[in-house]
Formats: C-alpha cells, structure tokens, sequence
C-alpha cells in the first residue's frame, strides 16, 4: 500500500457483491427477453384498474408479525393481457401471472 493510503476491503467486497447482483438481475432480463417474457409492473394504469374495481390497497401489517399464519384472499390476477377474472382464462401454462391479495 502507498504510504498513508488504506483500504476498504469491507466496502470493497460489498461493492463487488452488489455488482454481481445486478449481473446476476440483467442475465435473468436477457434470458426472460429472449424466451420472449416481459416483466410483469402493477404501474399507475394497473393501480387506477384496482381502485375503480373497488379493490382495496393490500394489508401488509400481518408480514410483519412473526409465529402466525395469515390467510389471504385473491382479489384480483394479472397478467400480460391485463387483468382476468379467473384462472381459467390464462391459456398459457407458462405463463407470468401476478396475484394482488388482500393481505399478506
């Protein structure tokens, strides 16, 4: 080491393992991209579809509780197409679906 000069080797390798993360995030994007999946976003249009449906904001309190076991309630189900009314109508065994419930 230069004189008067140390390093962060804690930092380093926190800084380095973070950086392995987001190889490992953009690997998984690229294979998804190349199967031809797209990643499935609750965004603005999504989250303004579930209030009109009078669908309300999920309960997150009780994953916050340990040593209990919550039951929750599909109130509604996503998927690329938009959103279903039933499983049933998702055609694609493979594909992504996302499950607002109304705890968790």
């Amino acid at each position: 080491l230069e004189s008067g000069l140390s390093v962060d080797i804690a930092g380093f390798e926190a800084a380095m393992e973070q950086q392995k993360e987001r190889s490992r995030a953009a690997l998984r994007e690229q294979q998804a991209q190349e199967q031809g999946l797209r990643p499935l976003q609750l965004v603005a249009e999504q989250t303004a579809w579930l209030s009109d449906e009078k669908i309300p904001v999920t309960d997150d309190l009780k994953k916050y509780t340990w040593n209990i076991r919550p039951s929750a309630r599909v109130e509604a189900i996503y998927t690329q197409q938009g959103f279903v009314n039933s499983s049933a109508e998702i055609k694609d065994q493979s594909a992504s679906v996302g499950i607002v419930l109304n705890t968790s």
